[in-house]
């Protein structure tokens, strides 16, 4: 019997953590953060499979270091530089399903060593990310999350992406947010490269209050609602973790935030960082439902 209860609890506690979704799309303050999984969704063949090496972001670090040794061989010839190279991509030289959380330093300090080899280089990284995502519309085959997000959005809520790419732009007939209606890229976006951060452990520890990006994503976090989608654990982003780590050190953020998972899902709250309401999906093909659910009074 305590068991039966103990579900029922659950049950009745998702139905009250998605009607408070819906109440925020109802007054206009919602606003969904598509992460690493929404892209992956979209892309992946029929047997799941991904293709494009760039939407996670193992992949796209390793493939940064592919992309140095072929055209900037020049950065491998200083002993200490390469010491650091070869170090860090140890360190990427991991299957995607064994992305540990426990390991975010040592992948942010990998992070790190590509950005410093890449800086000097601006017109390289245009060329490195154009290769990654220009084409990326050509694999998007599964549209089910995109159509509901669009849906979503006419009916009011305001759409932000931890991802790169510009796939919510183009499926949603939309724009990188320049104003109240486009789609906000907190660590910005491809085609415009100078913007790009790659390593968000020192973005986020500079003292930068005239920082445009991090003041419209503090200022959201204050004002509004905010959904996270595809931001799992399994999509291992751990650029996820220091932003929600820079939030959880502002204040004045009283609000609740949400983070949809799958059953199966470990999410864990670590101390310090902004905490999230879960709410929970059986598997990712019930995402697209789930999300078509708040429209349901919206």
């Amino acid at each position: 019997m305590a068991d039966i209860n103990t579900e029922e609890s659950v049950v009745c506690e998702q139905r009250e953590f998605a009607q408070q979704i819906r109440t925020a799309l109802k007054e206009g303050t919602l606003v969904i953060c598509a992460g690493a999984g929404v892209s992956l969704f979209a892309t992946a063949d029929a047997s799941g499979r991904i293709h494009q090496q760039s939407l996670t972001w193992l992949r796209l670090m390793r493939n940064g270091f592919d992309y140095t040794e072929e055209h900037l061989p020049s950065a491998y010839n200083d002993s200490d530089n390469n010491n650091r190279i070869q170090k860090a991509r140890a360190i990427l030289d991991v299957p995607d399903r064994q992305y540990s959380e426990a390991d975010e330093a040592s992948y942010l300090d990998a992070t790190q060593t590509l950005a410093d080899i890449l800086k000097p280089f601006p017109d390289s990284v245009a060329d490195w990310l154009r290769q990654q995502f220009q084409t990326l519309d050509e694999s998007f085959t599964h549209p089910e999350i995109h159509e509901v997000l669009k849906r979503l959005h006419q009916q009011g809520a305001q759409l932000m992406t931890t991802n790169y790419d510009h796939l919510i732009e183009h499926h949603c007939g939309l724009t990188p947010k320049d104003g109240n209606n486009g789609v906000f890229h907190p660590h910005g976006e491809w085609q415009h490269p100078n913007g790009v951060i790659l390593d968000t452990r020192e973005y986020y520890a500079l003292a930068d209050n005239d920082n445009r990006a991090k003041n419209l994503l503090r200022d959201t976090f204050r004002s509004k609602t905010v959904l996270f989608v595809g931001c799992g654990p399994g999509t291992g982003d751990p650029n996820f973790g220091e932003m929600l780590r820079w939030l959880g050190s502002q204040k004045d953020i009283g609000r609740s935030h949400y983070i949809l998972l799958r059953h199966r899902d470990n999410y864990r709250e670590v101390e310090g960082r902004l905490p999230l309401v879960k709410v929970r999906v059986e598997t990712v093909d019930d995402i697209p439902r789930w999300l078509e659910g708040l429209l349901e009074s919206a």
